[in-house]
């Protein structure tokens, strides 16, 4: 079995390649303009893994109305392949920034779940979505997967978020942690009450 990677992004992507080793099929960008090459790599796959997420050039921001254009470009191709291959399926990763912002107390997402891009970069996402369902059939299945935020560290290069984040809940402070404040994290046993105001963990000791 060959499964087929496009839009490889780097930090997600390598883990895939990874764990796929030689059944891996990466779909280089510079083939997309080229049908020929782009049915070939796909010809012995019968599963495709679509990396739904910003563009990678950095330069583009999330709500640059490029962002779309990029990722609706380079995503045609993928499914004009898929169309002509005729039995791959398709496995679309994205993330929950197609929903609507969840806030305590409300339902967690679920596949009734309304959706509303939060910026444009989502709104492209979404488009990939759509358009890949519409095509799918029994033949050619399509799955999306909407991820939470994910963080981590990178197999290669400098440390990711999960590292920034391990190095501030040491610190007993980090304004993007999860939680309500009555607990730490659990990255560490917390060494006591802490006297800065914007210790979460003010008053209360880890397990």
């Amino acid at each position: 079995m060959k499964v087929a990677l496009s839009s490889a992004d780097s930090f997600v992507a390598p883990y895939i390649m990874e764990m796929l080793g030689d059944s891996l099929v990466e779909i280089p960008d510079d083939k997309l303009d080229d049908p020929a090459s782009l049915d070939a790599l796909l010809t012995p796959c019968n599963t495709l893994i679509h990396i739904n997420s910003r563009p990678v050039d950095s330069s583009v921001a999330r709500d640059d109305r490029e962002s779309y254009i990029i990722m609706r470009e380079k995503a045609r191709p993928i499914l004009d392949a898929v169309d002509r291959h005729g039995s791959l399926h398709m496995i679309i990763l994205g993330t929950l920034r197609v929903h609507p912002q969840w806030e305590p107390g409300e339902e967690y997402y679920g596949y009734d779940s309304t959706l509303a891009p939060r910026d444009v970069a989502a709104e492209g996402q979404l488009w990939i979505e759509e358009n890949a369902l519409e095509r799918a059939e029994a033949e050619r299945p399509v799955s999306v997967i909407r991820a939470s935020n994910v963080q981590g560290v990178p197999l290669s290069g400098p440390p990711g978020m999960g590292y920034s984040t391990e190095r501030a809940s040491r610190a007993r402070w980090d304004g993007s942690t999860s939680g309500d404040g009555t607990q730490s994290e659990g990255h560490g046993p917390c060494p006591g009450p802490c006297e800065s105001s914007r210790c979460r963990t003010k008053g209360t000791t880890s397990n």
